[in-house]
């Protein structure tokens, strides 16, 4: 199994990442399944041309007889509408047999068997009022936050599933493929934590058993107990520099430990619109300095991808793509935009871009300095709307920060 993950096609990027795909699923021709896991568009931008292109690579591949599953999230709708919908629907008009055996679009919950394993394709919908099943369900249940309410709902319809899918198939694990956050867990190598007002998945699930868990989390791949966070394809913001981007292949090993089972997992990079940051030097920065920091990348990489439920068997690095490279250079105070002061001829040569730009809080300093704000509060830094209350309270009297409240509320801001 073939997992691509949050690719945010633009314009500017869909050809490189068709390419990518493409190159990626020849090399492993034996696999016959490819699952597409949401956010097919760019932060809501509904190019249609862009979406028409990925279509028909989508049958690209339907051509080659491959099982394709395209799953559904919150950027991929308009209003009640999948983006894919209208092809969707003319592909059932039309009647065309292969088609439906093979390409498939989730946009409800549902357990599907993919290679002997059971998946639950836990993809975005709304949910409907869930009656509660436990003692967590009883907790949120009474809640007037309205994304606590979604928290509570989807994790009854979860549980329902979970049961389910495990009663079908007793003797092995499950897949739950989902998009959501994870409550109150501070996962290795991120800084931010979420609450079920985020809204967010119950942490008990990282316990269980029963489970392998794929999601995104961050957009930084990691493994952490029966979870993997795959990341994205492309590094879609400069928020991601000196990170590592992977596509992964799956498969279950039942022969590991005492016949408990294990995912196995093979890391391939992907060198999509890369960012790499270094401060700023003494001495003129030379190529050999970015390959440095690649590399150091890549270490901090290999140590993310461990936990117990997994089994990373291969992780292929790939040739570095200059031509793509983004450079940052950090500087502590504003400088004069003369490159070759700064940086090596061959490298300004080599790499797409480079920028030197006044050294800024990085973005884990600034979630720290919040969350540390948060403390007194007992709330994480998703809790924004906590923290929001509480500045108005401690900038105006109550009352006057009681009507700002409600004025609030009704934008739907608080």
């Amino acid at each position: 199994m073939l997992i691509i993950w949050d690719i945010h096609a633009t314009w500017s990027i869909i050809d490189r990442l068709i390419d990518s795909i493409r190159s990626y699923v020849q090399k492993h021709a034996h696999e016959q399944t490819i699952v597409f896991v949401w956010d097919y568009v760019y932060h809501f931008s509904y190019d249609r041309k862009v979406l028409l292109q990925f279509f028909r690579f989508l049958l690209e591949l339907v051509q080659q007889e491959k099982h394709v599953y395209v799953l559904a999230w919150n950027h991929d709708w308009i209003a009640q509408h999948f983006v894919f919908s209208e092809w969707e629907e003319l592909l059932s008009i039309l009647d065309t047999w292969q088609m439906s055996w093979l390409l498939h679009f989730i946009t409800k919950p549902s357990i599907v068997t993919i290679e002997w394993l059971s998946c639950i394709f836990f993809p975005y919908c709304s949910i409907e009022k869930q009656e509660p099943c436990d003692e967590l369900s009883q907790t949120l249940i009474g809640s007037t936050n309205k994304k606590e309410q979604r928290s509570w709902n989807a994790h009854v319809l979860l549980k329902g599933l979970v049961d389910r899918a495990v009663a079908w198939s007793p003797d092995k694990k499950v897949l739950l493929i989902h998009h959501r956050y994870i409550n109150a867990t501070a996962f290795p190598w991120q800084f931010a934590t979420f609450s079920f007002r985020s809204p967010a998945l119950s942490e008990q699930w990282l316990d269980d058993s029963r489970l392998f868990i794929i999601s995104w989390h961050l957009h930084q791949p990691f493994l952490y107990k029966n979870y993997l966070c795959v990341g994205s394809v492309w590094f879609s913001s400069p928020l991601e520099t000196n990170q590592c981007k992977y596509f992964f292949q799956l498969q279950v090993d039942d022969y590991v430990q005492n016949n408990a089972q294990k995912m196995r997992l093979q890391a391939t990079e992907v060198w999509l619109h890369p960012y790499c940051t270094l401060p700023f030097s003494s001495k003129k920065i030379l190529i050999n300095d970015i390959e440095t920091q690649i590399d150091t990348n890549r270490q901090a990489a290999k140590t993310y991808l461990h936990a117990p439920d997994f089994l990373l068997w291969n992780i292929q690095e790939q040739k570095i793509s200059y031509k793509d490279l983004h450079v940052f250079i950090t500087h502590q105070w504003t400088v004069q935009q003369d490159l070759l002061e700064y940086c090596d001829q061959e490298l300004v040569q080599m790499v797409d871009t480079v920028s030197i730009k006044s050294k800024h809080m990085m973005m884990h300093e600034l979630v720290s300095s919040l969350y540390d704000a948060s403390l007194s509060l007992d709330e994480s830094i998703a809790d924004w709307k906590t923290l929001l209350w509480s500045f108005l309270v401690a900038r105006y009297w109550e009352e006057e920060a009681a009507q700002y409240q409600s004025i609030l509320e009704q934008l739907d801001i608080l």
